[in-house]
């Protein structure tokens, strides 16, 4: 492929984390987790997230997904603000959940509360 051509080309952006901020409330005590966090993905690029246990990789993927909303910031993608919603980005964590039972009433739960299959 010609790499000249590749860099007239406009990039497009997948993912866009914008000045993310997010903290854990306890007792009276505020643990900051996230503090203005900003990431760009280029559609088509592969990208690894790495740290120390407890650095809040996690948790960052949890702010994409939609699990948790952040106290500050937006997760853009494609453009769209999808900041707090599920059913938009889906990922493999550390440790899999499995529901009891077999693998097949797994999926079908699975499907059964995916968007695309509504």
């Amino acid at each position: 492929m010609n790499t000249e051509m590749n860099q007239n080309m406009p990039t497009s952006t997948a993912l866009e984390i914008q000045t993310a901020s997010l903290a854990f409330h306890e007792r009276r005590q505020s643990l900051p987790v996230l503090n203005q966090i900003s990431l760009t993905v280029p559609t088509g690029k592969f990208v690894s997230i790495i740290g120390p246990s407890g650095c809040g990789k996690s948790t960052l993927f949890h702010v994409i997904g939609g699990l948790v909303k952040p106290d500050e910031g937006k997760v853009l993608l494609h453009g769209a603000d999808i900041t707090g919603e599920r059913g938009h980005i889906s990922y493999v964590p550390q440790k899999p959940a499995s529901f009891r039972g077999a693998a097949r009433s797994t999926m079908l739960f699975s499907l059964e509360k995916s968007p695309v299959c509504q």
